[in-house]
């Protein structure tokens, strides 16, 4: 089977879980015997054909106001005329139905779309190409795709998110199956009259986790954070929570980036020794050393990368009950849950950790299988049962429009 799997960005621009996720899921198609092939937007300007790992990648030049590159700050006024042009970007649609007519493949697979927009799907659809679409967070409902604003959760969509999302909703008619890295971010969208055609179907994200060693060994209680230092990852309130603890045997091992301005308040507002600020980490190195990890996310997040990860290293997690998180993480399983909003909530369940270091160790081996729900083997096998049922209701779809024209 030819499938081509359409993404924003792709090696080497790989910002988050979604590039992992997509690139993963390319190679466990390839050694599956499939031929995948990728499709994502340049950041240099220059359209080229290239092959990564096995797997050929177009990367196509970007035809808007500036190109994606990952943390480059935009003028503010550029901003909406991108997401205007990004809502259906002729250009971008022309550009994919030219390599689609190229490589010919059985069905279309389309991730992230910011670059190429919504009308990737009405150029496929003109070719009665099968299409599948992944849901990984809120491009259809909001431009900044994450429905978080104000710091907080987004209950319906403001003026500005109606307009862009419209055209979007309505070309999501074209698409066969839809799937979503949790139940969550399916029904949000089906909720909005997304994708009325289309078979719905949850399926997480492929995780190839680096090999794990032996674990560090530490006399304290090792607390771990990683993700972005920003607001809608309520960083802060995990950094209150431990800050009022009332026992001395931990430590918080916070590892990721934010902007300097973030950076600078945070060591500057929480200065206990016990508390050590990382930046930039290696992932394998980073979860050795914990003993369990913490995602206090206040945005709700369509599915929790980092929670597999830690899996895969036998780490524990605590996390919020927040959009696809209590999907991934089962309390009293493979860690807890708690109301991100509470600090005196996430106190009390890092205070039973810390008291019974045991109940962490005792989680290892149901972390362990749960992650091998997510091997990517496991999840390419998942998306050919999708493509297959795809293909098949793309071809009664079109036999009905046949047999449609024949009648008039």
């Amino acid at each position: 089977m030819k499938v081509v799997l359409l993404t924003s960005l792709y090696f080497p621009n790989m910002p988050g879980g979604v590039e992992r996720a997509v690139k993963t899921l390319a190679e466990a198609l390839l050694a599956r015997g499939h031929e995948p092939v990728v499709i994502c937007t340049s950041t240099d300007g220059q359209t080229r054909r290239d092959v990564v790992d096995g797997v050929p990648v177009h990367y196509v030049a970007l035809r808007n106001v500036y190109p994606l590159r990952p943390n480059e700050r935009r003028h503010r006024l550029a901003k909406p005329i991108w997401h205007a042009i990004d809502t259906a970007n002729i250009a971008m649609a022309g550009a994919v139905g030219e390599l689609l007519d190229q490589e010919r493949p059985d069905v279309l697979h389309t991730n992230n779309l910011a670059g190429f927009s919504a009308l990737t799907w009405s150029a496929a659809s003109s070719r009665r190409l099968p299409i599948v679409h992944t849901l990984h967070d809120y491009y259809l409902l909001c431009p900044r795709s994450t429905m978080f604003a104000g710091g907080r959760n987004c209950t319906r969509q403001h003026l500005g998110c109606v307009l862009y999302s419209w055209p979007r909703i309505k070309l999501s008619r074209h698409v066969d199956a839809v799937v979503g890295v949790s139940r969550f971010v399916v029904d949000r969208h089906a909720s909005h009259g997304a994708f009325p055609r289309a078979t719905a179907h949850v399926i997480g994200n492929a995780c190839s986790a680096p090999p794990f060693g032996e674990r560090d060994v530490h006399a304290a209680f090792r607390i771990g954070y990683l993700g972005r230092l920003e607001e809608a990852k309520g960083v802060e309130h995990l950094l209150k929570a431990v800050g009022r603890l009332g026992q001395p045997n931990w430590e918080l091992i916070v590892g990721g980036r934010g902007t300097p301005e973030i950076e600078d308040r945070l060591r500057a507002t929480h200065t206990d020794g016990r508390i050590h600020f990382l930046g930039h980490v290696n992932a394998a190195a980073f979860f050795a050393g914990i003993d369990l990890l913490v995602i206090p996310s206040l945005s709700n997040e369509t599915f929790g990368m980092v929670a597999v990860e830690a899996f895969a290293a036998g780490v524990p997690v605590l996390a919020s009950r927040r959009g696809g998180l209590p999907e991934v993480v089962e309390e009293g399983v493979t860690g807890g849950l708690f109301e991100p909003n509470s600090t005196e909530e996430l106190r009390a369940k890092l205070e039973e950790f810390i008291a019974e270091p045991a109940r962490a160790h005792a989680m290892r081996g149901r972390c362990l299988a749960r992650a091998r729900d997510f091997d990517p083997m496991t999840i390419a096998a998942r998306y050919e049962a999708v493509y297959c049922q795809a293909m098949v209701s793309a071809g009664a779809k079109n036999l009905r429009e046949k047999q449609g024209t024949a009648r008039l």
